[in-house]
């Protein structure tokens, strides 16, 4: 697939454009991936249809609800990037459970299998009732909640 960006929906970050070594390109690559899978969102197209169908459950309403409600507490940035970046790339997926709870898979993954800081507010705020099977419904709900400027609100 080749991603065709207006003038208007190209990347903002004069650094990115200006100036970026090897070493920065994973974070180039997280970047750039949730920067397409929001636009593929916003276009009305699935950016996960390459992906197993067992994490694209939907999320019921009491679930939709209380999300909206915790991504106040939390890093919606962060928590859109690492979400995007554990559901197309990470490993280890036929071993995990799509009953599993997401908070707790996510967070694993993070602090040993990326060893990257916790997202804030993630742990204490985060619905324990959304599963793994749901990863994909979430990732859309917190990407439409940043879309429409919900990411500003402070933590």
């Amino acid at each position: 697939r080749v991603l065709k960006m207006g003038k208007a929906s190209r990347l903002h970050s004069d650094k990115a454009r200006n100036y970026c070594q090897l070493k920065h390109v994973l974070s180039l690559w997280q970047l750039l991936s949730v920067r397409w899978a929001s636009l593929l969102l916003t276009n009305g197209q699935d950016p996960f249809d390459n992906v197993d169908p067992a994490y694209t459950k939907e999320l019921d309403e009491e679930q939709v609800t209380a999300l909206e409600k915790s991504l106040k507490h939390m890093d919606v940035e962060t928590l859109i990037a690492e979400l995007y970046e554990f559901v197309v790339i990470s490993e280890d997926k036929e071993k995990r459970q799509t009953g599993w709870k997401l908070r707790d898979i996510l967070s694993t993954y993070l602090d040993d299998e990326k060893d990257a800081p916790e997202i804030s507010g993630f742990l204490t705020h985060f619905p324990e009732t959304i599963l793994l099977e749901h990863a994909c419904d979430t990732w859309r709900i917190i990407a439409s909640y940043n879309q429409e400027g919900g990411s500003d609100v402070n933590n």
